[in-house]
C-alpha cells in the first residue's frame, strides 16, 4: 500500500518494498468540503451570539483568565486593524479621486488637469458612480483601469514575495532535517509568476502614467493619483484579507462544524467531514500486508461492514494527529470507531493498533464551548458519563504507549501541544476521567510571536521543541511518540 501523502523510510531502503521499519503519513484532507461555505457576516453574527448570548449558562471555556484575555484581545486587534485599513483606503480613495476626476473632466474639453471645473464630490461618486463617470473622458477611464491593474499586480507581488521569504525561512530552519540542495530549490513557475506581476506593476504604475497621460501633464501631477491607487488597493487587500483569513477561513470552519441544526447545510458538511476522516483511519487500521496498492479516498461504504484485516497487518501501530479543528474531528472519529468496536464493527486487533492521539494548535476546548453554548447539558450526570468515556479511551501514561496496548482497557496515549499566543489553541483541561484525573499530557511550547509574526498557529511542525523535548520533565516530543522506547 502506498501512502497517500508521504512514506518515510531509510535513505538506502526500497520505498516500494521497505526491508526496515518505515512510516506512512496519511492525510485525511477534509478542508475542501466546507471552504467558502460561509461569509464574514455570518461568522461575525455567530461569534457575537455565542460569546454574548449563550443559551446554556453552564457553558464554560476552561482556560486561564490571561489566555482568555489574550485571545479576545487578539480578535479585537484584528477587527481594529481592519477598520484602520478601511479608513486608510477611504482617505486614499478621496485624495486620488480629487486629482483624477478633475483631470478626467478637464480632458473632455482639452484643458490641463488642474483646470477650474466644478467637481462632483467623492460621496456623489460613491453613491452614483455611473452618473459621475459619464462626465469623464474615455481615455481617462482606460488610464484608470491600467493604473489599478498595476496596483493590483504590485500588491499580489508583495504577497507572493512575503510567502516566498516565509517559506525560505522555514526551510532554513528545517535544513538539518533534509537535503539542503532540495530545500533550496525554488519552483520555476513562481519565478515566472512574480516576474509577470512585477512587469505589469511597472507598466501600470510608472511607464503608462509617465509616458502616456490622457491629458497634457508636464508636471506629472497624475502620478500622485497613481500613488493613491496603490495605497487604496493595498489597504483594501489588507483589510479584506485580514478579515477573511482570520474569521472566514479559521473561525468559519468552527462555525460550520459546531452546527447542531440537522436541517442546515452546515450539518451536512460536518457529517461529510467526520465520515471522511473516520473512513481514512478505518482503512489504515484494516490495511494488510500484500500487493502494493493506492489507498483511495473512501466514502460511506468504507465502514459499512466490519471487514477483518487479513494477517499480517501492514501497520503495527497507528498514530492519529490533528491540528486546529482537525483535533476535534479526530476526536469525534475515534469516538465513532470505538463505538463500532463495541458493536463488533472493528476487530480487537485493529482497535489495539491505535496507539496515540496527538493534538497541536487544538481547537478542542473552544469547540466544546461552542457545542455547549448551543446544546445545553441536560444534567451533571451527562457530563460524568462523557468524562467516563474519555477516561476509558485516553491516558497520559506514556508507558502505555511505550509498552504497547495489550488489552482493550489500555488507553490511547494523548499528547497536546499548544502556544499561549495561539488564539485557536488551549491547554486540554475539560476532557478528564470520571474521577477528574487528567488524561492528556499537555506541553506548552514557546512561540515566536511578535508584531511582525503575530499568527503562529501554523508554526508547530517547524518548531524543534514540538518534535523533541530537551528534558523528560517537559513531556514527550513527537519523535518520542513515533518511536517510543519500551520501559525497562
Amino acid at each position: 500500500m502506498h501512502a497517500t501523502a508521504l512514506r518515510i523510510c531509510q535513505r538506502d531502503d526500497n520505498a516500494d518494498d521497505p526491508a526496515f521499519p518505515f512510516f506512512d503519513v496519511f492525510e485525511a484532507y477534509w478542508s475542501p468540503i466546507d471552504k467558502n461555505q460561509t461569509t464574514l457576516q455570518n461568522v461575525l453574527a455567530w461569534l457575537a451570539d455565542a460569546i454574548f448570548v449563550p443559551l446554556n449558562a453552564s457553558a464554560k471555556l476552561f482556560a486561564d483568565t490571561a489566555k482568555v484575555i489574550f485571545d479576545l484581545g487578539l480578535v479585537a486587534c484584528v477587527i481594529a486593524a481592519s477598520l484602520v485599513f478601511l479608513a486608510g483606503a477611504a482617505v486614499a480613495a478621496n485624495a486620488g479621486y480629487r486629482i483624477f476626476a478633475r483631470a478626467a473632466i478637464c480632458a473632455t474639453s482639452g484643458k490641463p488637469p488642474d483646470c477650474a471645473t466644478p467637481l462632483p464630490s467623492f460621496f456623489d461618486f460613491v453613491l452614483h458612480p455611473a452618473t459621475t463617470m459619464q462626465g469623464f473622458a474615455w481615455q481617462a477611464l482606460m488610464y484608470a483601469a491600467i493604473v489599478f491593474a498595476g496596483a493590483y499586480a504590485l500588491t499580489q507581488f508583495a504577497i507572493s514575495a512575503y510567502h516566498t521569504c516565509a517559506e525560505a525561512y522555514r526551510r532554513n530552519r528545517a535544513r538539518k532535517c533534509g537535503d539542503s540542495g532540495l530545500l533550496q530549490q525554488r519552483s520555476i513557475w513562481r519565478v515566472w509568476f512574480q516576474g509577470a506581476l512585477l512587469s505589469i506593476a511597472i507598466i501600470g504604475l510608472w511607464a503608462w502614467p509617465w509616458f502616456f497621460p490622457f491629458v497634457p501633464d508636464p508636471s506629472h501631477r497624475l502620478m500622485y493619483s497613481t500613488l493613491t491607487a496603490v495605497l487604496l488597493v493595498g489597504f483594501l487587500r489588507s483589510a479584506l484579507g485580514t478579515l477573511n483569513e482570520f474569521f472566514v477561513n479559521t473561525l468559519g470552519d468552527v462555525q460550520i462544524y459546531t452546527t447542531h441544526d440537522e436541517n442546515s447545510a452546515f450539518y451536512k458538511f460536518r457529517k461529510q467531514i467526520v465520515e471522511t476522516v473516520e473512513a481514512i483511519i478505518l482503512q489504515v487500521l484494516r490495511a494488510s500486508a500484500g500487493p502494493l496498492t493506492t489507498l483511495p479516498v473512501p466514502g460511506k461504504a468504507a465502514f459499512a461492514s466490519a471487514a477483518e484485516a487479513a494477517p499480517p497487518a501492514l501497520y503495527d501501530r497507528v498514530i492519529v494527529a490533528g491540528h486546529s479543528l482537525g483535533s476535534t474531528i479526530a476526536m469525534d472519529a475515534l469516538l465513532n470507531i470505538h463505538e463500532m468496536y463495541s458493536e463488533g464493527g472493528v476487530s480487537r486487533e485493529q482497535w489495539l493498533r491505535l496507539r496515540a492521539l496527538v493534538t497541536f494548535g487544538s481547537a478542542l476546548e473552544k469547540t466544546k464551548f461552542f457545542f455547549d453554548v448551543k446544546q445545553p447539558t441536560v444534567s451533571a450526570s451527562a457530563d460524568h458519563w462523557r468524562n467516563d468515556v474519555y477516561g476509558k479511551l485516553f491516558t497520559k501514561n506514556f508507558a502505555t504507549l511505550a509498552g504497547g496496548r495489550r488489552t482493550s482497557d489500555a488507553g490511547i496515549f494523548w499528547a497536546n501541544y499548544w502556544y499561549f499566543h495561539d488564539p485557536v489553541a488551549n491547554e486540554i483541561k475539560s476532557f478528564a476521567g470520571a474521577d477528574g484525573q487528567a488524561i492528556c499530557e499537555n506541553s506548552l511550547l514557546k512561540s515566536r510571536f511578535s508584531l511582525l509574526h503575530p499568527w503562529i498557529h501554523s508554526d508547530y511542525l517547524w518548531d524543534g521543541t514540538f518534535w523533541a523535548r530537551r528534558t523528560s520533565s517537559q513531556g514527550h516530543g513527537m519523535l518520542d511518540i513515533l518511536s517510543p522506547k519500551p520501559p525497562r
